[in-house]
């Protein structure tokens, strides 16, 4: 009877031994060891992968040169470390793909234009409120400019290149620093890690969504197509083990990386040609769209100006990238035919009111 009762116990352990592996408890990274003097930083993450096994992607070394002395340190901490002292903003992503990994090859620039397209139908599944409150979170933190913390930060950081002209003017600093970062589709304001999700018979975009609005991070749905369902109800977990919960219900692979960007402080010359790029592929998007889209797109616009503060008022006008572009708007209206400038006068308007005081 002993001997029976011993075999139950070990039946029942191996039971939830079987249990746990099936949920894909994702492993503890590796710490970190590394003491380096003056090493690139593209040196320095690939000593980083290779301890860990996560990768990380460089848009382009920067030629500086990083010093660290890490034992034992989370990945995060050794990855923040070095990328301060290059002044590269940083992320954490995950991607879902099958279980045989595409074989092309992966770099910086296809890795972070999925990001943007992913950021994108994000925010396009937003409700404007949502948007909106997105938006003044974003501005908030750009126009703050610190950076400064006592521990290193979770998921991502965002590198300042602002110039000293701008230190004044907060629209002018937003503007510099969305045209100077790199990352500045991937980031987000805040990230969370452990996180909360409750979700039900959700596909691929939905999971993704929800983890977005739980944690901040991006997900990269590489499988193509999958008709999978995804039912996670967990409290307080790690984000690593969320993700691999979802990749083990829909029978895929997943995988945490990084991507690292170099912030710099850009000429007069690159903010002038990166506002000519900006506004041509806004406004050739715009005029891209059904005539019905373009107009709640322009209602949409004049009713934000609409409620626009005093305050915000005089920083627009205050503000000197604000003025070029508007003079930008102002000739490409010019140059339209009469019935494209009729569907443009509520912005003309609107644009009128708000810089004329």
């Amino acid at each position: 009877m002993a001997k029976a009762s011993h075999l139950l116990v070990v039946a029942w352990c191996l039971m939830i031994l079987a249990a746990a592996a099936a949920i894909a408890q994702p492993a503890e990274l590796p710490g970190v060891n590394i003491n380096a003097t003056d090493i690139s930083l593209e040196q320095f993450l690939g000593k980083v992968s290779a301890q860990t096994g996560v990768e990380t992607y460089l848009a382009e070394d920067p030629g500086i040169e990083v010093s660290v002395d890490l034992v034992d340190a989370d990945i995060e901490t050794a990855i923040h470390t070095a990328a301060e002292q290059a002044n590269c903003s940083w992320v954490r992503i995950y991607v879902l793909e099958s279980l045989e990994r595409p074989a092309e090859e992966e770099d910086f620039g296809t890795l972070a234009r999925l990001v943007a397209g992913t950021r994108g139908q994000y925010f396009r599944r937003m409700t404007r409120e949502e948007r909106e409150a997105l938006a003044a979170e974003v501005a908030a933190m750009a126009q703050s400019g610190s950076n400064a913390q006592d521990e290193a930060p979770i998921g991502g950081w965002r590198a300042s290149a602002i110039s000293e002209e701008a230190q004044d003017g907060g629209l002018d600093r937003s503007a510099q620093w969305a045209m100077s970062d790199p990352l500045r589709f991937a980031t987000s304001p805040s990230y969370s890690d452990p996180a909360s999700l409750q979700i039900a018979d959700a596909d691929v975009a939905a999971f993704s969504d929800a983890l977005a609005d739980a944690s901040g991070f991006v997900v990269l749905d590489r499988l193509q197509a999958t008709e999978g369902q995804i039912d996670i109800d967990l409290t307080e977990v790690a984000v690593d083990e969320i993700v691999a919960a979802a990749a083990e219900q829909l029978g895929c692979s997943w995988r945490r990386v990084y991507l690292l960007a170099h912030v710099r402080k850009l000429s007069n010359e690159e903010i002038e040609q990166r506002m000519d790029t900006l506004f041509n592929a806004s406004m050739g998007y715009f005029w891209s769209q059904p005539q019905e889209r373009r107009a709640e797109v322009i209602q949409r616009i004049v009713d934000g100006s609409n409620q626009l503060t005093e305050e915000q008022r005089v920083q627009i006008r205050s503000s000197e990238i604000a003025r070029k572009m508007m003079q930008r708007f102002m000739n490409h209206s010019n140059a339209l035919s009469m019935e494209q400038r009729r569907e443009l006068t509520p912005l003309l308007q609107a644009a009128a009111k708000i810089m004329g005081g």
